[in-house]
């Protein structure tokens, strides 16, 4: 296994994760004074799966999880 030691990259997809740890919450359950609309909600939920999939994505990548190399 090839561990990637791009520590900017790392920490970017940390900010991703928390990014989309954040849609997910607000779009499940909205604290007061969030938008409480179906329309924010779902581009929220939108927005989380979009961001929950890039890192998914990059952390198996950055593992070396995909590839022949």
């Amino acid at each position: 296994m090839k561990i990637s030691t791009n520590l900017v990259g790392w920490l970017r997809l940390l900010l991703f994760a928390f990014g989309a740890a954040y849609l997910w919450r607000s779009a499940l359950s909205p604290r007061n004074g969030e938008p409480k609309g179906r329309l924010d909600r779902g581009l929220r939920i939108f927005g989380a799966v979009l961001l929950s999939a890039v890192v998914i994505y990059f952390v198996g990548f950055g593992l070396g999880l995909y590839g022949s190399n």
